[in-house]
């Protein structure tokens, strides 16, 4: 666990282990609270410790990376296995049909598969719907650069780059106009999906399959960093890009969600209680591979960006061995 610096990490540990007539300089004993239980145990205080980490990261930028306490202790980006921003969530809540237009491919994708349904009169009127937020369990996070593996016996592997939120405080039946004061930070998700289960051909009296289409191993891509939320001022207008194999198909910015994230907090909030750690994504834009009938296969590499949250890049693998 460290502070990102454009690609150097400098881990909190190097504050902690100077030696001692280097601490009184950078008052090393103020942080070593900080260290402790990785990233979940700095939400479980998160207002405190982002103070902290703050003047820590200031401290480091006004005396420069070079600085000689921790030239030697920086590492790159490149140079480690980078984990999930958090590794185990109480839970992960993903916003649905949250593009107008990505809803609009969805209908037309259902359309063609399955005969129906016809809702072409989907209504965006936030006074007759609400967020339509399904469940993606922790099991199946990944990192940032993570093999994403192919189910052997399923097809129609999809992607989808989200905007993603890291709750930093405990809150139930949050109002929308508190609900952004709850988030840590942001964060990159990429939502895979097998669209050959979404869909149930054998269960067409329920058609939906939510735990099969979305929660296989390594279904959710998370990260590289958790950026605090006062740091991303312009979260509705991020831009995204994702790309298979250099080729761009999702090319489109924040902008544009039907429900906001102050909403869908809001909402997720008047059912579950929500906990430091908790992950919220806030939905694709158009440009998903069911659209144009292009999916994954092993060997495809999936890239997928966003402005000033870092990059993803998942390779995707074949399912090895069996039963234990």
């Amino acid at each position: 666990m460290g502070l990102a610096f454009e690609e150097r990490i400098l881990p909190l540990e190097a504050f902690v282990a100077l030696h001692p007539a280097a601490q009184e300089l950078v008052e090393a004993s103020r942080y070593s609270e900080l260290t402790p239980g990785g990233v979940q145990g700095l939400l479980a205080s998160w207002e405190h410790n982002l103070e902290l980490l703050s003047d820590l990261a200031t401290f480091v930028q006004q005396q420069g990376m070079e600085h000689s306490l921790w030239r030697e202790k920086q590492v790159s980006l490149r140079e480690v296995s980078v984990l999930p921003p958090v590794v185990r969530p109480t839970k992960m809540l993903f916003a649905g049909a949250n593009y107008e237009r990505h809803v609009r491919e969805v209908d037309n994708w259902k359309e063609g598969q399955l005969g129906g349904p016809d809702v072409k009169n989907f209504s965006v009127d936030k006074s007759t719907t609400r967020p339509y937020v399904f469940i993606k369990l922790p099991y199946c996070l990944i990192g940032p650069y993570d093999a994403v593996i192919h189910p052997r016996p399923y097809q129609q592997l999809d992607w989808e780059g989200e905007l993603a939120l890291i709750i930093g405080k405990r809150g139930k039946y949050i109002p929308v106009e508190r609900a952004m004061e709850y988030v840590a930070g942001f964060t990159i998700a990429n939502d895979y999906s097998l669209r050959s289960m979404n869909m149930r051909a054998d269960w067409p009296g329920l058609r939906s399959d939510w735990f099969g289409g979305k929660n296989f191993d390594t279904a959710a891509c998370l990260g590289p960093y958790l950026v605090p939320r006062a740091f991303v001022p312009n979260y509705l207008n991020l831009g995204r890009r994702l790309l298979v194999n250099g080729v761009v198909k999702q090319d489109a910015s924040t902008e544009g969600m039907i429900f906001k994230p102050d909403e869908i907090i809001s909402f997720v909030s008047s059912i579950v209680t929500l906990e430091p750690g908790d992950v919220i994504a806030t939905g694709s834009p158009p440009g998903a591979g069911f659209a144009s009938g292009e999916y994954l296969g092993v060997g495809d590499v999936v890239e997928l960006q966003m402005e000033g949250l870092g990059r993803q890049r998942n390779v995707i693998v074949a399912e090895e061995g069996g039963d234990v």
